[in-house]
């Protein structure tokens, strides 16, 4: 029994660990979609237009249009427009980020909102979300236009 457990627990780190630091890398001033902050850290420049898509487990999804503002490491997407079941405009996504991550990421349901688990990709375009919420988990992808 108490082998299971440390199985389960060395299993469960790895893949909290793998999650948080497999696709991290080192931003460097003046690249491309980054911005240097204050304190001299450089992060992502999500400023602008985004597509947004929302997949539900339940076979549903829902999409549309978000706009996000950045305030130095802090985040938000506003929805403009799209099939969510919240009125436009609303704030959808909202986060502080680390270098080239997320520190902390919620996406707004039905449920009001809830913390997600985030990464960025492809060199400042792409932001994933993994929601889990009651009996189904959304997947959320903000695509730059």
């Amino acid at each position: 029994m108490v082998i299971c457990l440390f199985i389960l627990f060395c299993a469960a780190a790895c893949n909290t660990a793998m999650r948080d630091g497999a696709k991290s890398a080192t931003l460097k001033a003046g690249m491309s979609n980054t911005l240097t902050l204050s304190k001299g850290e450089v992060v992502y420049d999500l400023n602008g237009e985004w597509s947004i898509e929302t997949n539900l487990s339940g076979n549903t999804s829902y999409n549309g249009l978000a706009t996000i503002k950045q305030e130095g490491d802090r985040f938000v997407a506003v929805l403009t427009s799209g099939n969510y079941p919240h009125a436009a405009p609303l704030e959808k996504v909202k986060g502080t980020l680390k270098g080239a991550g997320i520190s902390k990421i919620q996406l707004y349901t039905i449920y009001g909102w809830v913390n997600s688990f985030g990464e960025i990709e492809e060199a400042g375009n792409r932001i994933i979300l993994d929601t889990q919420l009651p009996e189904i988990e959304a997947n959320t992808t903000l695509t730059r236009k």
